[in-house]
């Protein structure tokens, strides 16, 4: 049986590696990616002893659809930059690694627990009827759904 992705999969807020613990830490706001994305970012990996390595445009689909905000991404002088598609170029490139690395890890996670929670077998008389829906066709990941709280 061929279950829906599940609606709504857990953002959480992400701190990448090698900031100075002593002071105040950025933040990212990151979501997994939906089964159509990830099958395009599947498509767009290489294989190393059956694991999956995201390619350069892999990533950039990965940062695209699963970067919802931050908080603490700062200027030179100290004020906040604002969350918008055009100011994602000015995050360091390593942090746009940790950062696809793990919108990577949690979409796939999450996969592998849907996975696991729905191998329970279910009788024909309690599986809902199948439902179609339309989607809007517009692109929402650079708009945090959860605005960072400071």
């Amino acid at each position: 049986m061929i279950k829906a992705q599940p609606k709504g999969l857990s953002p959480t807020w992400y701190v990448p590696e090698g900031q100075d613990e002593s002071e105040d830490v950025t933040s990212f706001y990151i979501a997994p990616v939906d089964q159509m994305t990830l099958s395009e970012v599947l498509m767009n990996s290489d294989d190393y002893e059956g694991i999956p390595i995201p390619s350069d445009k892999a990533r950039q689909v990965l940062i695209r659809k699963g970067l919802k905000g931050w908080k603490g991404f700062l200027e030179e002088d100290g004020s906040e930059i604002k969350f918008n598609p055009n100011n994602v170029t000015r995050i360091p490139a390593e942090v746009l690694l940790q950062l696809s690395g793990k919108i990577f890890d949690i979409s796939v996670v999450d996969q592998e627990e849907k996975k696991a929670s729905s191998s329970e077998p279910q009788s024909p008389e309690t599986e809902t009827s199948l439902t179609a829906s339309t989607a809007s066709g517009a692109d929402t990941a650079m708009t945090p759904t959860h605005p960072p709280s400071t």
